[in-house]
Formats: C-alpha cells, sequence, structure tokens
C-alpha cells in the first residue's frame, strides 16, 4: 500500500505519549507518614517523654484505705523536638503552546512541564526521608553482611520472619510499620521459610504483591508493610534510562518502627509560636504547604516561567522507636 493510500495513517497514535518516568505510586513518603498541614515553617513537636508506661509493675500501687489519701498521678513531662520546613523550589521556561504544533505533541506544554518538575519534587521528598531511615542511630541497629553471608535471607537455612519477630519485640511500643526495600522484599517473599510459614507457594507470592503484603502484616501483627520500589536515575536528565544508571535506594534494608499514622492537629501556643502534640512515634511528618504552581505574571518572548514549590520536614522524634536491617541481602 501507498504511503498516501488511505487508512494508512494511524490517528490513534497521535494521542499517545510515551517515556519513562518513576510511578507515583512507589513513593515512601505518602505510604509511611500522615501530612500535617502547618502554617509557619518553623514550630516545635511536643511529644511525651515520661508518665507513660509507669507504676504497673505493683499490683498495690493504687491500694487506698478507706479515709486515706489517694496518690498523685505521675506527673507528664514533654520533650520538644524543634521543626524547621524549608522551601524546596524548581523553575523552568515553558516555551510558547505554538510549539506543540512542530514537536507533535499530543498534550498542552504546561502540563507535561509540571509533571515532570514535581516528579523531581516529589522524588526528593522521597530522598529526605529514606536519608533520615538509613542516616539514624535508631535503637536497634543490626547489619546482617556483617556476619557473613549465612546470616542474609539469601540463604534458604536463615529464617526472616524470626529475626524480624525478634525486632520488634525488642521495641518499647513494637512497631506498627515495617518498610522493605525492593531487594529485601524479593528475598523475603520468595524465600522458603516465609512461604512454607505463610502457606503461601511461590507464584501466588510474586503475582498478588499487595494480597501477600496484607498476609505478611497481619501474621506479624504490624498495620502496615510498605515495599518501597522507586527507581532513580543517577545520570543527568538528558541521558538515556538504562539499567546501568537506575537504583534502587533502600534496596537492601529493613525498617521496623512505630508511627502515629493520624496527624496531629497544627495548633498555637500561648506566645504564638505553631506546635504540634503527638504520641510518642519513631517520625513526624510536616508539610507546610502542598506543591504550589505559580506562572509569571509577564510573558517573555520564549515562553513563560514556571514555578513549582512545596514545604516539608520529617524529623526523628524517638529513635528507641524504630530499628533497621543492613544488608539483608
Amino acid at each position: 500500500m501507498a504511503m498516501h493510500a488511505a487508512g494508512s495513517k494511524i490517528e490513534v497514535l497521535n494521542n499517545l505519549l510515551s517515556g519513562i518516568e518513576s510511578k507515583s505510586a512507589d513513593l515512601l513518603v505518602p505510604k509511611m507518614l500522615a501530612a500535617n498541614p502547618v502554617v509557619a515553617s518553623k514550630g516545635v513537636i511536643k511529644v511525651v517523654t515520661a508518665g507513660h508506661m509507669s507504676d504497673g509493675d505493683s499490683v498495690d500501687a493504687f491500694d487506698v484505705a478507706p479515709g486515706g489519701d489517694v496518690p498523685d498521678a505521675p506527673a507528664l513531662k514533654f520533650d520538644d523536638v524543634d521543626y524547621l520546613t524549608t522551601y524546596k523550589k524548581l523553575k523552568t521556561l515553558v516555551p510558547e503552546e505554538s510549539h506543540r504544533a512542530d514537536l507533535e505533541l499530543p498534550m498542552p506544554l504546561v502540563e507535561m512541564y509540571s509533571r515532570h518538575l514535581m516528579g523531581t519534587l516529589l522524588r526528593n521528598r522521597d530522598r529526605k526521608l529514606v536519608a533520615a531511615l538509613e542516616g539514624t542511630a535508631w535503637g536497634t541497629v543490626q547489619d546482617l553482611g556483617g556476619g557473613g553471608l549465612d546470616a542474609q535471607w539469601s540463604d534458604d537455612a536463615e529464617d526472616p520472619i524470626e529475626k524480624l519477630a525478634e525486632i520488634e519485640d525488642l521495641l518499647p511500643m513494637g512497631a506498627n510499620c515495617l518498610v522493605f526495600g525492593a531487594g529485601a522484599w524479593r528475598e523475603f517473599k520468595t524465600h522458603p521459610i516465609v512461604r512454607a510459614a505463610l502457606s503461601i507457594n511461590r507464584d501466588r507470592a510474586i503475582l498478588s504483591p499487595g494480597e501477600f503484603e496484607a498476609i505478611v502484616g497481619e501474621k506479624l501483627g504490624i498495620q502496615r508493610v510498605i515495599v518501597y520500589n522507586l527507581r532513580v536515575s543517577t545520570a543527568g536528565p538528558t541521558t538515556a534510562v538504562t539499567p546501568a544508571n537506575t537504583i534502587r535506594r533502600f534496596s537492601s534494608k529493613v525498617w521496623m518502627g512505630h508511627v502515629d499514622f493520624g496527624a496531629a492537629v497544627p495548633s498555637v501556643d500561648t506566645r504564638g509560636n505553631p506546635e504540634l502534640l503527638v504520641n510518642p512515634t519513631a517520625l513526624a511528618h510536616l508539610v507546610e504547604k502542598d506543591v504550589d504552581y505559580k506562572e509569571a505574571e509577564q510573558l517573555s518572548p520564549g515562553g513563560r516561567l514556571m514555578r513549582l514549590a512545596m514545604s516539608y520536614d520529617m524529623p526523628v522524634v524517638s529513635t528507641a522507636l524504630g530499628a533497621r536491617l543492613d544488608n539483608v541481602v
């Protein structure tokens, strides 16, 4: 058939845009931490550090004879954690919309540019959280690679469930959140001891990831099981994506700890300073402002200036309530 014959042009392809971009579903922050909208960029998180878990070791601690004095309850003590949310901003020049026809692009240029800028900001936010998990001396840190390959989950004789149960038992408040790096999750879900203990065959563990994660959490008594699969490029933005220049951060690690999944309510103290009162938790997630998009009021001959900004902070509240396993694979 000749090139110009009727039917040689497939119109449906004009509405497709092919590209490689990280999936928003793989982001760690929204899965793990609840956002607290805070107006000001500086403030204090107040955490109850004493007065809880107390006086439960004596059977007659609160026995009072008729007419006797009622003992005072233990005093509450609050510890302060300062937070500072700094703005993360990116800008770019969006060409005039007429350029889209020259490039035969199927969607508005402002939509394409904002999508790419927003993705960069969100991946940067994830990096902040990963750095907190990796760079903090949590209450328990174990390097499975330090004991030789026999201690790692790639050894079929190892028992990953026993290891997680042992770590969870060491935490003062237990754990309600378990984060697997991609490599650690691969070894865990295909481990013969794990599959035998959960009555899961190999195919089901691979083909039903969501269901399998829920079963793992139920059996371990952990409310939220998260697998961190996000891929990021270590090359420049104009470099072609290849397996050699993409990585999965946190891949060979596991983190578990106690996280308060209910967002605290921001308030103002008597001095007018912003504050949050949170339950004892390993992490606190603060968002001052969500993704904000602005265009310059004046357009330049080359296009219009796009600015995207967001602000956040994820301070560690209590290291005693978290644990990390390194070099799981």
